[in-house]
């Protein structure tokens, strides 16, 4: 499993255990990709996981540019399109995880 994905899964057992229902993981459209699309309450939260070994780098999360967030908000409108499922409110989470 490379590091990428063992986040992903580390993430969402951590949403599941805060009481998360997880609706999709890596939803693919043409322009982009949501890494796990969850649903707390009558909210829907699109959640970007990153990962890294070690500090080197910076923060995980700081590899989250504009243009990431734009992309997210452009897949978000698609899955709504795709699912016509009405929510209370709609956010985006980012997973920052740092492996030692």
């Amino acid at each position: 499993m490379n590091i990428g994905r063992f986040g992903e899964s580390f993430a969402c057992s951590y949403l599941l255990n805060k009481k998360f229902e997880i609706l999709e993981r890596n939803f693919y459209t043409r322009i982009g990709e949501i890494d796990i699309i969850a649903k707390m309450g009558k909210d829907l939260v699109f959640i970007e996981v990153k990962t890294r070994i070690g500090l080197a780098a910076g923060y995980p999360y700081e590899a989250i540019t504009p243009k990431k967030l734009s992309t997210i908000r452009k897949v978000g409108r698609m899955y709504l399109q795709k699912v016509k499922t009405n929510y209370r409110g709609l956010r985006i989470d980012v997973i920052s995880i740092v492996l030692a």
